[in-house]
């Protein structure tokens, strides 16, 4: 009986052991998600302010009008702070690229390039997105861009 209680009680603390030694993995910040190679899938504006397509109503799907080759593009985060924005697929030349800086501002919730400043809405293992505001004749229009990663 009492080898029992010794080996159930082994065992508990044991298990223990195991469980509680486990490793957790830390969570990546959003500086270290945002660093690879990304596809824009998608671009919005709200309120819509612009007929892109001459039908006498106000769009608010830009991606919808984007160029084939233009979905193409590759905007590259390294973590060095460099952005290179790769429009190859537009172009004869193979290597179309535009460089810049990038940042985040401490909080990263502000997303720096280009000279423009971004909102961060997600940045994620698979998806970002992010919005800037501009007045637009009067009107304050959120413009929300969305990627997804490429591997």
């Amino acid at each position: 009986m009492l080898n029992r209680y010794i080996a159930k009680t082994t065992m508990v603390l044991f298990s223990s052991l195991v469980l509680f030694s486990c490793k957790k993995d830390k969570e990546q910040t959003r500086k270290e998600k945002i660093v690879g190679k990304w596809q824009m899938t998608a671009m919005t504006e709200t309120p819509a302010q612009s007929d892109l397509d001459g039908d006498g109503t106000n769009d608010s799907d830009f991606y919808h009008f984007f160029e084939e080759c233009e979905k193409q593009f590759i905007y590259e985060f390294q973590s060095d702070g460099t952005y290179i924005e790769d429009r190859s697929s537009c172009s004869q030349d193979p290597n179309d690229q535009s460089m810049s800086t990038w940042s985040m501002n401490e909080e990263q919730t502000v997303l720096s390039v280009y000279g423009q400043v971004f909102d961060i809405e997600e940045i994620g293992s698979a998806t970002m997105s992010f919005t800037i505001n501009t007045d637009l004749n009067g009107v304050n229009v959120k413009q929300t861009s969305v990627f997804t990663k490429k591997e």
